[in-house]
């Protein structure tokens, strides 16, 4: 078998070769991962944030029902209103799971939301009446969602 003349420079070239497309391999895989949990850190916020946000359209869906029922003098059955306590008692439990993924996941910001309004639900007077009682935690659930949904479509880029 005869060797080349210049079986160095061959063999450093398919080195070099061999190195170059290690490198290329190994910064597409870094990329495509790095961008594979970027996307996947956003559905996970996304997710969040549309728990929070069905949990209140949940909890304002079944006051409204409420604070309709006690303007028209009407009178759900006993077992209607039973669903409804148990439907919002629900939302209400779901909301504090939502709070500890959104703890997690979300900003500071809607944290803090979150947390104004649980302890904005718990100030609000009941000793003034159903009607007053609904409507301010109507209220409270109204003023919650708008920031949550503001706050989301500025976290997710969605504006």
């Amino acid at each position: 078998m005869l060797v080349p003349d210049n079986w160095l420079f061959e063999t450093i070239k398919l080195l070099a070769q061999l190195g170059g497309a290690l490198l290329i391999a190994w910064l597409a895989v870094r990329w495509a991962l790095g961008r594979y949990k970027r996307e996947k850190a956003w559905d996970r916020r996304l997710q969040a944030f549309a728990d929070l946000v069905q949990v209140l359209g949940d909890m304002i869906s079944i006051q409204l029902r409420w604070i309709h029922e006690l303007e028209t003098h009407g009178s759900f059955s006993e077992e209607y209103s039973a669903k409804l306590s148990e439907r919002y008692q629900s939302a209400r439990f779901r909301l504090d799971e939502a709070r500890s993924n959104a703890m997690l996941l979300l900003p500071d910001e809607t944290n803090g939301t979150i947390a104004w309004l649980l302890s904005s639900l718990e100030q609000v007077p009941d000793d003034e009446g159903p009607y007053t009682y609904h409507t301010g935690v109507n209220e409270s659930l109204n003023t919650a969602l708008e920031l949550i949904l503001e706050q989301g479509r500025k976290t997710l880029g969605v504006y």
